[in-house]
């Protein structure tokens, strides 16, 4: 599958991934099962979005079109969020036809400026943007759902504003 898609002078650069076999799967009601792939733990402010790549399959095909949120906390303080439909290879939710092999989504969020250096968790969830009720999570690691806020946490982020200075 392509993860990333790139132009440089007139050529188009393409990364091709096979759906990881290593990480832990996690359920969206009984929609949705995720993978979250490993990012870097440093984030440039520089670079103004945080880019996480994720691997999706349905386990059954929704009649709904579902929406994502990526949430931004500093501790139990809440920083930032974007909110988008989930749409694979240019198709909602209710589009998708069930497969046995994961799919990757690029999710990013867009940084505020006001962000301070420090340690964030970026968290996940999936909702119908009608009655945004979260669809519950179920998985192995537990330690990575909070039940509380229904979002999964996606990654440990530390940002340095000056590691971006080349």
């Amino acid at each position: 599958y392509i993860t990333e898609e790139y132009e440089i002078r007139g050529y188009s650069v393409r990364l091709y991934e096979a759906p990881p076999d290593d990480l832990p799967v996690y359920s969206f009601g009984d929609q949705f099962e995720v993978m979250i792939g490993e990012e870097s733990p440093l984030v440039c402010v520089s670079d103004k979005a945080i880019r996480v790549t994720t691997w999706w399959r349905l386990v059954q095909t929704p009649t709904l079109d579902y929406s994502f949120g990526l949430y931004l906390y500093r501790g139990e303080e809440f920083i930032t969020q974007t909110d988008d439909r989930l749409v694979l290879q240019g198709q909602p939710t209710s589009r998708w036809g069930t497969a046995e092999t994961f799919t990757p989504v690029i999710l990013s969020l867009e940084l505020p400026q006001h962000v301070n250096d420090g340690d964030y968790e970026l968290m996940l969830g999936v909702y119908y943007w009608e009655d945004e009720t979260r669809l519950p999570i179920t998985g192995d690691q537990q330690q990575q759902i909070d039940a509380e806020r229904v979002l999964l946490r996606v990654a440990a982020i530390h940002i340095e504003k000056n590691a971006c200075v080349s």
